[in-house]
């Protein structure tokens, strides 16, 4: 278990599976809209501060944890950071999976093999056992179905294989700032059935 945590952010990585036989995805400011206040400026530069930082965390994750032949990006959006977490982990094989079409062909373009699809509804389209990193930045948090999501991570991920991902903080400062506004925190709430049994 590997965990790195900090006041704005939190990334650690889920699961080491046991050798048994068992553009970038954020907008670069916040879609406020018309002219902002100071107070929604400043909140916009403490969100992409913690942006960044959260996915250095994720690529530093990814590298201590290498090299990883063969790494999937769930939520890859346009393939942006998809590439430096292949970089990070010394991919030879670099495969994505993102809901949004327009998104996903643009990650085809940059050389990813991606696969446009709903990754807490859709079976992946991967053999068991056959990538060495999964990775998924900021994306667990919109899912509906967490119980598909780590299923099929579980399935595809060879022995030995990671699991780094990686969802917002509701303790840090830019959801605390928006509390503090009234507004919701940034990120959708997710869910388990598991948790409903």
């Amino acid at each position: 278990m590997f965990n790195i945590s900090d006041e704005l952010v939190s990334v650690m990585v889920l699961s080491e599976k046991e050798n048994d036989a068992s553009e970038s995805k954020k907008p670069k400011s916040l879609p406020f809209g018309g002219s902002q206040t100071i107070y929604e400026k400043m909140l916009a530069g403490m969100y992409e501060n913690a942006r960044r930082l959260n996915d250095s965390y994720v690529s530093r994750s990814i590298e201590k944890h290498g090299p990883r032949a063969v790494l999937l990006d769930v939520g890859c959006w346009d393939g942006v950071l998809t590439a430096d977490y292949a970089k990070a982990a010394k991919a030879q094989k670099i495969l994505g999976i993102e809901v949004v079409k327009e998104a996903s062909d643009k990650a085809v373009q940059r050389g990813i093999e991606c696969h446009a699809l709903r990754a807490d509804v859709d079976p992946w389209p991967f053999q068991n056992e056959s990538i060495d990193c999964v990775v998924s930045n900021q994306v667990v948090e919109h899912l509906s179905d967490l119980d598909h999501y780590f299923s099929e991570a579980s399935r595809v991920l060879k022995k030995g294989g990671i699991l780094v991902t990686s969802t917002n903080n509701l303790a840090s400062w830019h959801n605390i700032g928006a509390l503090f506004w009234g507004w919701a925190p940034f990120d959708l709430t997710n869910s388990s059935r598991k948790s409903k049994e």
